[in-house]
């Protein structure tokens, strides 16, 4: 699997989250999935256990950092259609174009929903 800055990889990373604290240990009791929508995928690495745990599942990826988006599009290459990257941010509320919370990512879209 691939990560940012030409390979280095820091002390504590989303696959020590995952696979050393047992991030999902939540989903244990989840048998079958045809659908997940990874919010903040960041380079794939829950993606790809998503594609890995649920053979069955379509995973739609969503990150708006380009440097992030690109190692995640080639960390889900090999899984074909299964998954759907997009260069994108998910909010809690509809974003105007100039809202500085797009600032992380210039060239990003916003993608959200109004609280109720």
């Amino acid at each position: 699997m691939m990560s940012s800055s030409a390979g280095w990889k820091p002390a504590f990373t989303n696959d020590a989250a995952l696979f050393g604290f047992r991030e999902y240990r939540c989903l244990k009791e989840v048998h079958d999935a045809s659908l997940i929508v990874d919010c903040g995928a960041n380079v794939g690495y829950s993606t790809v256990y998503f594609l890995t745990r649920y053979p069955r599942a379509k995973v739609i990826a969503v990150d708006p950092d380009p440097d992030n988006y690109a190692l995640l599009e080639a960390n889900v290459a090999p899984y074909g259609a299964r998954c759907r990257p997009i260069r994108s941010a998910v909010w809690s509320s509809i974003l105007k174009p100039e809202s500085p919370a797009l600032d992380i990512a210039p060239g990003a879209t916003a993608a959200g929903r109004a609280r109720s």
